[in-house]
């Protein structure tokens, strides 16, 4: 125990992960980005099937009781993909934060 020294951690407000450094961590959960992680309408987490369609093709699919209580399936589908693209920014028109 001798050759252990202490170190500073830091936690993200949102999901409450352990960092080194307080300032590279693009949390998906933080409400600024207005994405169906932090939304009240969401009906859980992402729960997905992931599916290997061949090369580096895969299918995420997620079940009807997860999906937005404002949209179809097929649309959360979507808003995944868009937002793992634009930072897990998503801006969507029906958003309203989880009281």
């Amino acid at each position: 125990m001798q050759d252990l020294k202490p170190i500073q951690m830091y936690e993200c407000q949102h999901c409450k992960k352990l960092f080194k450094t307080p300032d590279k961590h693009n949390c998906r959960r933080d409400p600024d980005k207005t994405n169906c992680y932090s939304c009240e309408h969401w009906g859980g987490q992402f729960s997905f099937d992931k599916s290997h369609w061949g090369d580096d093709e895969y299918d995420y699919t997620c079940g009807a009781e997860e999906a937005c209580k404002k949209h179809e399936t097929s649309l959360v589908e979507e808003a995944f993909g868009i937002m793992r693209e634009n930072g897990w920014h998503l801006n969507c028109p029906e958003y309203e934060p989880k009281a």
